[in-house]
């Protein structure tokens, strides 16, 4: 680990999980482990959600910040 916190993950590992570089990991904590796992971007998933009307990032964009506001807004 360096000095500012960061990890190096083998290139085996990384092939096997097929993570390159920028690719975003989500590291969680069971028991006294680290489990890393490649982030799921939305390039991936694009087509599999079936929708009444196109979907367009400022769709996303508007539905997130409406659910944000939804979640955090003094009731």
């Amino acid at each position: 680990m360096s000095s500012k916190g960061q990890i190096v993950i083998p290139k085996l590992i990384r092939d096997q999980l097929r993570i390159s570089v920028s690719d975003r990991i989500v590291m969680t904590i069971q028991n006294d482990s680290i489990i890393l796992k490649p982030s799921i971007s939305t390039n991936e998933v694009f087509g599999i959600f079936k929708a009444k009307s196109p979907i367009t990032k400022n769709n996303i964009k508007d539905s997130f910040r409406k659910s944000t506001l939804d979640k955090f807004s003094k009731k």
